[in-house]
């Protein structure tokens, strides 16, 4: 296999640049959607705060089987 393009085809360098840019291109992807996906589980947590928090405040004075059953709602 020859190294440089030429009458037989492309050449060893160029197929390797080829695939380089197709794994960079593929790796983009992938780092793009985990990042969406790790932005949509933090706006979820912070929709969630203020709920847990006032279940919390709710069970606190009404003994200890009312913060049980709240913190078995909240997991």
């Amino acid at each position: 296999m020859r190294l440089r393009n030429g009458d037989h085809g492309y050449g060893v360098a160029t197929k390797f640049l080829h695939w380089l840019t197709v794994a960079a291109i593929l790796g983009q992807f992938l780092v793009g959607a985990g990042m969406d996906l790790d932005e949509r589980s933090d706006r979820q947590q912070d929709q969630l705060d203020p709920l847990v928090d006032r279940l919390e405040e709710d069970a606190d004075g009404r003994g200890d089987a009312a913060e049980e059953r709240a913190e078995a709602e909240i997991e």
